[in-house]
């Protein structure tokens, strides 16, 4: 769990879906839409984001180990989106290619996108996530023989 003191955010948070848990105080739920068709098919989000706003406390749900960069004006980070749980709007979520040769994507691991973040804000990353977890757990299970296909 992540307490995230809205108070400290002028502008809200954009979260992953399902990492907003739940919110004491005034807190409430949103959701916008990405217009842009590269960061709405590429970037890992979706088009419909999750806005989390308010005076008071939210708790997200994350995995693993939680890091929490503060970015300074134009300060730009590059990663790969599963890590990513949340970040402030004033905070902007592109892609970019993520080699500079048709075999460096293909071949390097990493995929053909990754997911830049930059401005002036707070992003908050995790090391591991649900759907990985789900993927190993069932691995697990299934590898155990409790439960049969």
């Amino acid at each position: 769990m992540i307490p995230l003191d809205l108070s400290q955010s002028s502008s809200g948070y954009f979260t992953k879906n399902g990492a907003f848990f739940a919110g004491l105080g005034d807190t409430s739920i949103a959701y916008e839409f990405d217009f842009k068709c590269m960061t709405c098919c590429f970037g890992g989000q979706g088009c419909v984001r999750q806005v989390v706003s308010g005076t008071d406390l939210a708790f997200l749900a994350a995995m693993g180990t939680i890091m929490v960069k503060e970015l300074s004006e134009g300060e730009s980070i590059a990663l790969d989106s599963s890590v990513l749980v949340a970040w402030e709007k004033t905070v902007d979520l592109n892609v970019r290619r993520a080699s500079s040769s048709t075999f460096g994507m293909c071949c390097g691991g990493e995929g053909f996108f990754v997911t830049t973040m930059t401005g002036h804000g707070r992003v908050i990353l995790q090391t591991y996530n649900r759907e990985r977890f789900q993927r190993a757990i069932n691995t697990y299970v299934l590898s155990a023989g409790m439960v049969r296909p």
